[in-house]
């Protein structure tokens, strides 16, 4: 009996060591982001026994075998081995460390010949079905987004770290959580949002609008957050992989099923597995050449429709941008029930920082997902008449309706970094610079609730005429009245001994449509052909030099004027200005009034009507306070035209006219050539004017190259009273210099440009100026007319040099009979670009 029963208890033991499982549960993450890692590989060692992580970097693995470790690997970072106890259920926390030797030498190798590689046929069959499988292929679809942005300041310079106020604000941070890297390295937690949106889309017409429904919003400086509420819905996390081209930081990235992949891609079958009871493709992807706009990593394609089901993407340090280390882009898709594909959750980081191992940045985290999708059920066009709408109350809700509605938990990090942001506002030291930094941005500072000051930029300016100017100027807020906005300007120059100053009070009459009333009236200095309604795209340092120094052709003036604007419809605005101005010059000018050429005068006023309408299809705002700010980027030309009149005796006016003119631009996307950027300008005037009335072209004498003017032309060496133009600028990014050896470490980029000028100033235009003598008792020469030949100025030059110069070499090729004309110079600009 006792022999049976010792069997019986070895037989028991046995059995219980054999139903023992090795059961592993955890995350894994970034180990100086804490940014979840999904479709990392957890296998037990010496294994093919393993599993992916999820969406969020979760995983479950489990063995009957009693396994003594698991290896952990993901592509870019150190491969980790972990000690696990056999036959035991255990969790562990995985911290994965970037691995850039790792980075360096990612290269797929596939067969000597295209057609042996079997991840080609696979790529192709994509593009064959991206029509049904792109998202765009519905007639409409909507759904509820959640969105959530984390901005992190990440390895702040020794010398910054040991000022008092950082000190303040880590002690702060300190005594919620210490949110840290595993290496130790603080993350300082600068921003922190949620929202929930309704998303919709139509597809014919191409029509898009987004109701954000509730924000959270916690940050440095975040007040009410009206503003940055429109920033945080889903409509800025846009990534189709469908589409050849996925614009990031207004750079062009190449997708790996753009239709010319063979040109940028290398492609690598790796497995095939299942994924949500689908199978599944396990494809590898690099860019052919590293410094392009391309990404590597995995992409993961359906077996029945080859559609793509997830991808884990990342842009190789060395690609050409400027302090960005990293971006990676995880996504996930889900089938609708009319068989094209959604995202269902997206997830990006982009880690931007200074060159180097050590270098400071900022660590921006997005997140988005969505549920309840409706599919092919299109809205009224009338319907997405507002893209972008924030409802009233979205700030009002309360953290159990977060608890209970967002779609995913916020880690415990992201729960202590709204604590943390708060203690933080509360340090007087980091009031103060949050207000300095809010008045670097904008140029005002707020004295009160209601009131602001401004713009500093304007208090102090130095020039041959006026001496020292001072300034002071200042204008109401929201606070002081949602509706009317009041500002005023005055400024006394010591030079000239004369008090200048500005009023304007405006009015918005509707948010729907953005319609607005506003009055104003200015007595200052301007100079001909650089007044600032004709400074479009000029880049503010060419502007500024402009205002310093000796001016040339400088005039008095004063202008009163009435304006109203309305949009008419999505992308089309209107509006219609009256304004009475006097000209007074402080130069050599005199002209013949009408039906007296024995006469002279020198000054005049004129009184004007103007209609102008804009064009700017799909064009979508964002409403800050009084101003709206274009925030999408174009496709199709942005058009403008006006018409004006002049009325005689109107107040005294001295001239009737009319004036026609036209202002086209657009960028345009040339694929792997780079983006251009073109202009096309022409006017005419109609009646005898003298040339300040006229087009007095803009010329550039400054050492600054700029967009707005032709940088060989002389100020006011042209003047038409019928004009055409056509500006041309291509911006090669990397691909001509990516292929130099030598050149492409330093990430410079090429670009070539172009200005056409036709013009011309009929001879009544000409016969109404009378010569006058300059200071030196010399004939003043005014603008002169352009003849059939017209004006062209070519050039071509580097940007990115040391990442914020550019230096542009321009040849002019006509008018070259000119005394002291430039036919060749060089200029410099400086620009901040990725």
């Amino acid at each position: 009996m006792k022999r049976n029963s010792l069997l019986i208890i070895l037989l028991l033991l046995s059995c219980t060591a054999s139903w023992a499982q090795t059961e592993i549960k955890g995350r894994v993450t970034d180990a100086r982001t804490n940014e979840p890692l999904p479709f990392a590989n957890i296998i037990f060692t010496g294994t093919s026994v393993g599993v992916t992580t999820n969406f969020e970097g979760y995983f479950q693995l489990v063995s009957s075998e009693a396994y003594d470790s698991v290896s952990v690997s993901y592509l870019g970072y150190k491969k980790q081995t972990l000690p696990i106890r056999p036959g035991r259920s255990q969790t562990i926390e995985v911290k994965m460390l970037e691995d850039s030797e790792t980075l360096r030498e990612v290269v797929i190798r596939p067969g000597k010949k295209k057609w042996e590689n079997p991840a080609h046929p696979i790529i192709q069959k994509v593009l064959d079905n991206k029509n049904t499988n792109n998202k765009t292929n519905l007639t409409a679809y909507e759904y509820e987004a959640y969105n959530k942005i984390e901005l992190s300041l990440q390895r702040l310079p020794e010398e910054a770290s040991k000022r008092k106020l950082m000190q303040q604000v880590q002690a702060a941070f300190d005594s919620i959580h210490q949110y840290k890297t595993e290496d130790g390295e603080a993350l300082l937690p600068l921003f922190l949002s949620e929202s929930i949106s309704r998303f919709y889309y139509r597809t014919k017409p191409q029509l898009r609008k987004e109701h954000i429904l509730h924000t959270n919003l916690k940050g440095f400086g975040v007040e009410d957050g009206t503003f940055l509420s429109q920033l945080v819905g889903s409509s800025f996390q846009e990534y189709n992989f469908y589409e050849n081209w996925l614009n990031i930081l207004e750079k062009e990235f190449v997708s790996p099923v753009a239709d010319g992949w063979k040109l940028y891609y290398e492609y690598d079958l790796q497995d095939s597995l299942m994924i949500d009871g689908e199978l599944t493709y396990k494809i590898g992807v690099a860019p052919k050449r590293e410094q392009d706009l391309a990404f590597y990593g995995t992409i993961w394609i359906t077996k029945k429709d080859f559609a793509l089901k997830q991808l884990d993407l990342q842009v190789l340090p060395k690609a050409n941008l400027n302090f960005v280390h990293k971006i990676t882009i995880s996504q996930q898709l889900s089938q609708t029930t009319a068989g094209s594909w959604l995202p269902l959750k997206t997830r990006v980081m982009m880690d931007v920082r200074k060159p180097g191992q050590r270098g400071s940045g900022i660590v921006a985290k997005f997140y988005t997902s969505l549920k309840d999708p409706v599919v092919n059920m299109p809205k009224d066009p009338e319907f997405y008449a507002n893209p972008l709408t924030v409802e009233i109350k979205a700030a009002q809700a309360t953290e159990d309706f977060w608890s209970l509605n967002r779609h995913d938990s916020l880690s415990y990090e992201e729960q202590k970094v709204a604590q943390m942001i708060d203690s933080a506002n509360k340090i007087p030291a980091v009031k103060r610079s949050v207000t300095l930094l809010k008045i670097l941005a904008t140029g005002y500072f707020k004295v009160n609730p209601a009131l602001e000051i401004g713009p500093f930029p304007n208090f102090y300016i130095y020039n041959n005429i006026e001496g020292h100017r001072i300034g002071f100027g200042g204008r109401t807020t929201t606070a002081f009245s949602t509706d009317y906005r009041l500002s005023g300007f005055g400024a006394y120059g010591t030079g000239d001994n004369r008090f200048k100053y500005s009023v304007q009070a405006e009015r918005i009459l509707s948010r729907t449509n953005w319609t607005s009333v506003r009055i104003y009236h200015n007595s200052d200095l301007e100079q001909v052909g650089l007044e600032t309604d004709k400074m479009d795209g000029t880049n503010y340092i060419f502007y500024a030099s402009s205002r310093w120094g000796n001016l040339q052709l400088p005039y008095r003036y004063q202008r009163s004027g009435l304006q109203l604007q309305t949009d008419l419809s999505r992308g089309t605005t209107v509006s219609v200005s009256y304004n009475h101005r006097y000209f007074s010059p402080i130069y050599p000018f005199s002209y013949h009034p009408a039906n007296d050429a024995q006469s002279l005068a020198s000054d005049f006023s004129t009184s004007e009507v103007q209609l102008e309408t804009r064009f700017a299809k799909g064009e979508t705002y964002l409403i800050n306070d009084f101003e709206r700010i274009p925030s999408s980027m174009q496709n199709w030309p942005v058009v403008t035209l006006r018409y004006a009149y002049g009325i005689p005796d109107m107040l005294g006016s001295d001239f009737e006219y009319h004036r026609l003119s036209l202002h086209a631009t657009q960028r345009v996307k040339m694929a792997f050539l780079g983006v251009s950027r073109y202009t096309i300008e022409g006017g005419k005037y109609f009646g005898t004017l003298p040339y300040p009335l006229l087009r007095v072209h803009l010329g550039n004498q400054s050492p600054f190259y700029t967009t707005a003017a032709y940088n060989l032309m002389d100020l006011a060496e042209f003047a038409s009273d019928t004009y055409a133009s056509f500006r041309y600028i291509h911006y090669f990014e990397g691909f001509l210099l990516n292929r130099v050896p030598l050149i492409r470490k330093l990430k410079w980029r090429a670009i070539a440009h172009s200005n056409v000028l036709w013009g011309h100033l009929n001879q009544e235009n000409q016969q109404i100026i009378a010569p006058v003598e300059d200071q030196t008792g010399s004939e003043y020469r005014p603008p002169r007319s352009l003849g059939s030949t017209p004006y062209i100025e070519v050039g071509y030059g580097i940007e990115n040099i040391f990442k914020f110069f550019r230096v542009d070499a321009i040849h002019r090729l006509t008018y070259l009979d000119t005394p002291n004309v430039r036919r060749f110079g060089v200029k410099v600009s400086m620009t901040f670009v990725l």
